[in-house]
């Protein structure tokens, strides 16, 4: 209803999901693989011949203040989750009290034309862990050649790995087959919501277009025991806010409360 009337959606801070190792995780990737693939990174000695040993920090420094530097960027990173699943029991009995819920579908075509130059920004999460590897291999033995690793291969790391610390997930969460739209915004548009357990912080993003119109398509409603008043009154529901959207019912022979 809130999605419907304000024609916003919210992205909640990353640090309040529910997968604690959100955005951690790809940290944790980079440091294991700097060890494996960059020795020298954690051994910083260099032998000098007839003049003993220097030890050499520049490059452990510089890996050192990536993650020191993504760090800092988790504070400002916020999530809005999708899902490739429509109708998925698990998801219902997570997220929907009592499975008194709908999953709404959206136009990934529009949705990225809303983004428009943060349409990158929308992409699918990433759970296995050996592509994991692999996508953080790339990034560190692209800059193998350079030595003493500089601040421009610093920046470079920096930014690339903000593209993807985002969407690293554990592989436990791999069934809810998420897409997630990461945005990285200042403290001044934070607002703040209640939770179960605690105070949440999240930012607003605009979901109509030019012309007011919602991206989406079609909205299910999941199991319950009400489902023909479930239908009735979305139907008037979506009449009021003049949306043509097709209205689906759950196929899960589910009986919530039993």
């Amino acid at each position: 209803m809130g999605i419907l009337d304000q024609k916003k959606i919210w992205a909640t801070h990353i640090s309040f999901l529910n997968d604690k190792k959100e955005f951690i995780d790809a940290m944790d990737e980079f440091k294991k693989q700097i060890q494996r693939l960059r020795p020298e990174a954690a051994i910083p000695t260099v032998v000098v011949p007839t003049h003993g040993t220097v030890t050499d920090k520049s490059r452990t420094e510089k890996y050192d203040g990536v993650v020191e530097f993504l760090q800092i960027i988790r504070e400002f990173v916020y999530v809005t989750s999708f899902s490739e699943e429509r109708d998925q029991l698990s998801q219902w009995r997570g997220y929907c009290a009592n499975s008194a819920g709908f999953s709404i579908g959206f136009n990934l075509a529009k949705l990225r034309q809303l983004l428009k130059s943060k349409d990158e920004l929308l992409k699918k999460c990433i759970y296995d862990p050996r592509r994991k590897t692999k996508m953080m291999e790339r990034i560190i033995k692209t800059d193998e050649s350079i030595n003493p690793i500089g601040q421009d291969v610093f920046d470079s790391l920096v930014s690339k790995m903000i593209t993807i610390a985002p969407y690293f997930k554990d592989k436990s969460f791999k069934e809810e087959k998420e897409w997630r739209l990461a945005l990285i915004t200042g403290s001044g548009n934070v607002l703040f919501r209640e939770g179960d357990r605690l105070i949440i912080p999240y930012v607003v993003f605009d979901l109509k277009d030019e012309d007011g119109n919602l991206p989406i398509d079609n909205i299910v409603i999941g199991p319950t025991v009400n489902m023909n008043e479930s239908h009735s009154s979305l139907k008037m529901l979506l009449g009021k806010h003049n949306l043509e959207a097709s209205i689906e019912e759950s196929e899960i022979p589910y009986r919530p409360g039993l």
